[in-house]
């Protein structure tokens, strides 16, 4: 019994040594820049205010390299965001660039339904769809160009890096994001598997189909639609190197939770068998065998897990002080608790609308 849990724990660390140098290799990877194509469309959704909204929404108008538009989708005509993209676009007379408003209730995925409209306006094949709180470097569209055209991609995305966290709940939710799940996203670009991300999404509109911006409804995420449309084409997804920044500003702890809660429920539903092996993908487990088997010694084998982990993160250059060290084994702590949740909640809250979980899919539910 001890023997096999000394091993375990053994190999859980070798693992996180391994993926860890792995994750850090890649991230610091970069691609060079494709040959400037036809033109791109930018689509950024915007609903609400958000921290760097500003800073998000003027990194908008810095693209460079090739012909494109940007297209502003707000749906409601009301929304406190428009002053800010309207001065925007007063700033940038020059820049091809334009706001709509309205909302195509389509759907239940309240960012597909807002995109629609300047899905129907877009005026080139290639199409960026990229959320407002993310902010864009001027070599964004060429950087995801010449991932596009390597073999067989049909598909380029970012998970967000959390940037810029202010206040104790916004560093734990910068620990879920940057070396959690950006992490394990980058391990497993690496092995040539990856995972779109709703944060970004690169293609050509042609590989939706007939059904346009519907075919990402079939699931309840469009980044589990896009993964699975892309792979039946026999095409791969790939993640822009390095990725798109996300300003995390202040958080609150409910509203991290409940992004959690949702994420994994998602994840279950729609890629089951990669969301049993989660539970696999923290110290919380390796820790309890080590505490089983090594007994006082198991805060060494901890100490040397974390200092694993702080060595990716400096090696990638992402976020890293005291508080954010403090918050990764908090993080792991909760992790088993929120897989636990999306195995079992059939539920969630998404823009004021309660969603009902069907393995059948989202029009079947």
């Amino acid at each position: 019994m001890y023997t096999i849990l000394a091993a375990y724990a053994i190999g859980s660390l070798i693992a996180q040594g391994v993926t860890c140098a792995v994750t850090a290799r890649h991230a610091n990877k970069r691609v060079p820049a494709g040959i400037a194509p036809d033109g791109i469309t930018v689509l950024r959704p915007v609903s609400g205010l958000h921290p760097g909204i500003e800073d998000t929404i003027a990194s908008s108008f810095t693209l460079e390299g090739c012909p494109h538009e940007v297209i502003f989708c707000i749906s409601d005509p009301h929304d406190p965001a428009i002053p800010l993209v309207q001065a925007a676009l007063a700033a940038h007379p020059d820049q091809d660039a334009k706001l709509l408003v309205g909302l195509d209730e389509a759907s239940f995925n309240p960012k597909i339904d807002n995109l629609q409209k300047g899905w129907a306006a877009a005026k080139y094949e290639k199409v960026l769809m990229v959320d407002s709180n993310v902010r864009l470097s001027p070599d964004t569209l060429m950087v995801a160009e010449g991932l596009r055209q390597q073999q067989d991609v049909g598909l380029v995305t970012s998970p967000p890096l959390a940037v810029a966290p202010e206040g104790l709940a916004a560093e734990l939710e910068t620990a879920f994001l940057n070396s959690h799940q950006l992490r394990w996203q980058l391990f497993a670009d690496a092995l040539g598997y990856g995972f779109a991300q709703g944060k970004l999404l690169y293609l050509r509109k042609e590989q939706l189909g007939n059904m346009g911006l519907n075919a990402l409804t079939v699931e309840y995420a469009e980044d589990a639609a896009s993964t699975k449309v892309i792979r039946r084409q026999g095409m791969r997804v790939v993640l822009m190197l390095p990725p798109v920044s996300q300003i995390v500003g202040k958080r609150k702890l409910r509203g991290i939770w409940g992004r959690q809660e949702r994420w994994a429920q998602l994840r279950w539903n729609s890629f089951s068998t990669q969301y049993l092996a989660e539970i696999f993908s923290g110290a919380f487990l390796p820790f309890v065998a080590a505490a089983i088997a090594f007994g006082w010694w198991a805060l060494a084998f901890a100490a040397l897990w974390y200092l694993i982990e702080i060595v990716m993160i400096r090696r990638c250059g992402w976020h890293l002080n005291a508080v954010q060290v403090a918050c990764l084994p908090v993080r792991d702590l909760l992790l088993p608790v929120i897989w636990v949740i999306g195995l079992l909640k059939r539920t969630y809250e998404w823009n004021g609308h309660i969603i009902r979980l069907s393995r059948e899919g989202p029009n079947q539910g």
